[in-house]
């Protein structure tokens, strides 16, 4: 279930350098222990138009949609380690940042929970 989406300055990653990062979330996430294997999902959103007030405006933000019912603790946790390895492969950029959002259980659906209903 849980999605996550890295967006970046385009120019930031090349081919081999896409598949790299997208294993080391896979990896981050899967040692978590907190998602089933199977539904971790990772995707890239370059951004080609992107500005900043001051200084260099290449950026990375990794967006973690996960569902909700993890404690503040968990979510914490997952946010440094992700983080951690952002740094790492990025390590000459400025602006690096995580955001874990909680999905509600209540108004999510897909495909799996509508065939469920029938």
């Amino acid at each position: 279930m849980p999605h996550f989406v890295l967006e970046y300055s385009e120019k930031l990653l090349d081919e081999d350098s896409k598949s790299a990062i997208m294993n080391k979330i896979l990896q981050v996430a899967h040692e978590a222990a907190i998602f089933d294997p199977g539904t971790i999902k990772v995707r890239l959103r370059p951004h080609q138009y992107y500005a900043r007030y001051e200084g260099e405006p290449e950026f990375v933000h990794l967006l973690a949609y996960i569902m909700e019912g993890r404690s503040e603790d968990t979510r914490k946790s997952l946010s440094r380690a992700l983080g951690s390895v952002l740094v790492r492969f990025f390590s000459d950029l400025d602006v690096i940042s995580v955001d874990i959002r909680e999905i509600q259980k209540s108004t999510y659906t897909n495909k799996n929970l509508l065939l469920k209903e029938q």
